[in-house]
Formats: C-alpha cells, sequence, structure tokens
C-alpha cells in the first residue's frame, strides 16, 4: 500500500504574508496570492468554497469581461487588463484558510501590525517637511490631515490591545471590526475614500447585534456620536470638504467627470452588449480628450480669468467603475459587475448581525462600492486585492462553526 505523504496546511501562513505586504509592495501581496494559490492547490479539500453563489457570481463577472478582452483590437492589451481581475478566486481559498485556522484574528494582528507600520514613514515625512517648510497641508504627501494619521496608530494599538484580551464582551467584540476600519482608512489614498469607509465602517457597526443576538441602544448612541464627532472634525479641518454640500457647483466648475461619462456614453451606443473591448479605449479617449480640450480652450478665450474651465481627459480610467465598465465591456459586463457586487453584499449582510468580523468586510465592500462612483478604479489590482483580502477574512469567519467561537455564524 502506497503510503501518502502528509503536505502540512500552509493556506493560513501565505494568507497572513499577503495580509502583511498588503500596504507595502504589489509584488509582494502578488506572492503572498501566489503562495496561497499553491498552498490551496496542495491541500485535501482546495475547491470546497467554490460551490457557492459567490463563486457563480464571480464567473457572472469574469465571462463577459473575458468577452470583452478576446473581442479586442489590442488582445494583449485586453488580455492583461482581464487578467487585473484575478484577485476575485482569493475570497475563497483565503475563507477557506480562515475557516480551517486555529487562530484566525492572528490575521487581523498581522494586518494591524503591518497598516500601522505602514503609517509610521508618512508621519516622518510629514514631521521633517513640517520642520523644514513650516507647513502642513501644502507639503503633507498623501494629501491627508494629520489627525487622521494619528487616529490610525490609535486604533491600531486599541485593535491589538482587543485582540490580547480576547475580551468576550459585546460591545469590545464590536468595537475592534470599527476601529480597524477606521485604522485602515489612513493608509487610503484620498479623503473622500477614508470618509466613505470610516462612516460606513460605523454605520455597519451601529447595525450589528451584540451577544447574544442583542441590539442595544448604547452601540447605536455611541456609533451616531462617534460619526458627528468625526464628520464635524474633518468639516473643520478640510475646508474643501464643504464641497461636497454643492454637488451642482463642483461639477460645473470641474466638469472632467462629467466630459469622460458622456464619452462613455457614446461608447457604450456604439456597442452596446459586449462594449468596445478591454484595452480599446484609450486611444478613442486621447482623441476625444484632444477635440473637448480644445473647445474649451476656445470657449476660455472669451471668458474672464475667474469664469474660465480647466480639464484634463488624457487618462486611462473613466473615473467611475461603473461608466467605464458599461463602455468598455458593454451592458453585459456591468450586468455581471453588478451580480458580483450585489451577492457579496448579500453575503455579508446576511451574517452582519451575528458575526463582528462581518463589519470590516462590509466597510471594504462600501468602500469599493461607493468610491467607484467617481473615483477608484476596479480594474486596478492592488485596490481589488485590497478588497478580496478582507472579504475572505469576514466571510471565513463565517463559515466557522457556531459553537467554536461566540461570535462566529454558519453562513
Amino acid at each position: 500500500m502506497a503510503r501518502r505523504i502528509a503536505v502540512p496546511d500552509l493556506r493560513f501562513a501565505a494568507l497572513c504574508f499577503a495580509g502583511a505586504a498588503l500596504p507595502w509592495s504589489k509584488a509582494g501581496l502578488s506572492i503572498g496570492m501566489g503562495l496561497l494559490l499553491l498552498a490551496s492547490l496542495l491541500h485535501a479539500r482546495p475547491l470546497g468554497t467554490f460551490r457557492s453563489a459567490v463563486g457563480a457570481a464571480s464567473l457572472g463577472m469574469m465571462l463577459p469581461l473575458l468577452i470583452s478582452a478576446l473581442t479586442s483590437e489590442d488582445l494583449a492589451r485586453g488580455w492583461k487588463e482581464w487578467t487585473s481581475f484575478w484577485p476575485v478566486l482569493f475570497p475563497f481559498l483565503g475563507a477557506a484558510a480562515v475557516r480551517d485556522a486555529r487562530r484566525p484574528r492572528l490575521f487581523l494582528a498581522v494586518l494591524v501590525v503591518s497598516t500601522t507600520a505602514g503609517t509610521l514613514p508618512l508621519l516622518a515625512h510629514w514631521w521633517e517637511n513640517f520642520e523644514r517648510y513650516g507647513e502642513l497641508r501644502r507639503w503633507f504627501v498623501p494629501p491627508t490631515n494629520i489627525w487622521l494619521y494619528t487616529l490610525s496608530v490609535c486604533t491600531g494599538a486599541f485593535v491589538s490591545w482587543s485582540l490580547l484580551l480576547k475580551s468576550r464582551r459585546a460591545g469590545a467584540r464590536g468595537a475592534w471590526g470599527l476601529v480597524f476600519a477606521l485604522h485602515l482608512a489612513a493608509v487610503l489614498s484620498t479623503r473622500r475614500r477614508m470618509l466613505i469607509l470610516i462612516c460606513c465602517g460605523i454605520l455597519a457597526w451601529m447595525t450589528a447585534r451584540g451577544r447574544g443576538g442583542r441590539w442595544t441602544a448604547r452601540r447605536g448612541v455611541l456609533a451616531v456620536g462617534v460619526l458627528a464627532a468625526l464628520l464635524a472634525t474633518a468639516f473643520l479641518a478640510e475646508p474643501r470638504i464643504q464641497a461636497f454640500l454643492q454637488p451642482a457647483k463642483v461639477l460645473q466648475q470641474e466638469p472632467t467627470r462629467p466630459l469622460m461619462w458622456q464619452f462613455a456614453l457614446e461608447e457604450f451606443q456604439r456597442s452596446p452588449v459586449i462594449g468596445t473591448g478591454l484595452g480599446d479605449l484609450r486611444a478613442s479617449l486621447h482623441e476625444f480628450a484632444d477635440q473637448e480640450e480644445a473647445r474649451i480652450a476656445a470657449e476660455n478665450e472669451r471668458l474672464p480669468a475667474e469664469e474660465q474651465v480647466h480639464v484634463n481627459l488624457h487618462h486611462s480610467h473613466l473615473h467611475s467603475n461603473f461608466m467605464h465598465t458599461l463602455a468598455v465591456a458593454g451592458g453585459l459586463g456591468l450586468l455581471g459587475v453588478l451580480i458580483y457586487l450585489l451577492t457579496t453584499a448579500r453575503v455579508l449582510l446576511r451574517g452582519l448581525r451575528s458575526c463582528d468580523a462581518a463589519v470590516l468586510g462590509c466597510a471594504a465592500w462600501a468602500l469599493l462600492f461607493f468610491g467607484g462612483i467617481s473615483d477608484a478604479s476596479l480594474f486596478s489590482s492592488s485596490r481589488l486585492s485590497a478588497f478580496t483580502i478582507l472579504f475572505a477574512y469576514a466571510w471565513g469567519m463565517l463559515l466557522r462553526p457556531q459553537t467554536e467561537t461566540s461570535d462566529a455564524a454558519v453562513d
């Protein structure tokens, strides 16, 4: 009888490696994902979580995009853009690793330490420039207020403390999901994404239940108070946030996005089913940009300086996940993306009231969805990887047996 060689389960170790590399290196993140894929293939049951609604939704998103890539005039570029979606494989493999891990919250500790360490060089850079130039906002890179970075380090320390104590109190179990969402917010590149993640993390935590499935009014009042304080601080510390109260004025002064979305609708009308093809957008967008910028420059010559409009349309992305997908992959591709997003949201919302880990997943989902309306690029593998890492952890905690931990639930 042939002897079977027992292969150690290295899936969770690979997941932690990817999480540690997330805020530091795209190459390290890719290596971690590759190790997770290899460890999953060597496991006895590598593809168990593929048999799920999320698995079907992933295929529903990837297939229309593959059709669009194969019909591209620039096949090499279309194939390259399609392969940027390969992180959608990550939730299944990561969730299975978390489900079977002995100490799944160790992953959170790794991620907290890594992201906290990632903010320290930014703080040092800010302090160096502040001492040199005596200015705060002009030389602060990335463009984020210092109080958010301070909040990041403090929340990271609080999460680490909560993990060490392993508190069973309902408030503490719910708090780590909230503060970790705040912690991750500080490593994002724009104020808009930070505010989205902060607000959605707080609102998701508001709706979560405490121990024994009981919703407490104290949690709701605390969440509303923290949300109001953060928004008030952001409003006072960054006057440009006041522009959100006057969206019509913002679009009039900065018409770049409306013009890009107009271009997307024109491309959609050319090919409403499968779109113009992944990778084929850049040339036609640049041609459109040259025409529009010449037209606006001619109009500016007849206007006073304070009324002139300046645009920059030479981009490779249309500053909206949905409009970009509509242009390059048509109605079929947009339908696939919406099915994927709605299916993952359903999984998280089902577990929100029974598993505090789902709070973190909901905040990441809201960041990807709402940020993608006018800003974030779904075609960026780094952003998609960040979402799938957090979703994989939340989903894996939902898959763990309810009897094992008091804050887990069966999917």
